[in-house]
């Protein structure tokens, strides 16, 4: 609990690269009823900073099938990006 695992495991960062399309599944039963809902910050993890949704889209519905996040990161986008859950503060990382 309180925490999202990336490919199988608690990561503390993710490295990412301009020009490049990340997919995040988001179809895990426990992202239903938007009990902890993904997205992406300037400022850190407790949803006190501006929201960065540039180059972000999402697919269906969190917790069923199918549905997902996709990143593409653009050229200037912030060196520093947090993923956290806007529901609850320093989930995330």
């Amino acid at each position: 609990g309180g925490a999202y695992y990336i490919d199988g495991v608690i990561r503390k960062s993710l490295e990412l690269h301009e020009h490049q399309t990340y997919i995040f599944d988001l179809s895990d039963n426990s992202l239903a009823s938007g009990a902890h809902p993904f997205s992406f910050s300037t400022a850190g993890t407790d949803g006190s900073g501006t929201a960065y949704s540039a180059g972000i889209s999402t697919t269906g519905t969190a917790g069923t099938t199918g549905a997902k996040k996709t990143f593409v990161v653009s050229a200037g986008a912030p060196t520093t990006l947090y993923y956290y859950c806007t529901r609850h503060s320093g989930m995330g990382n």
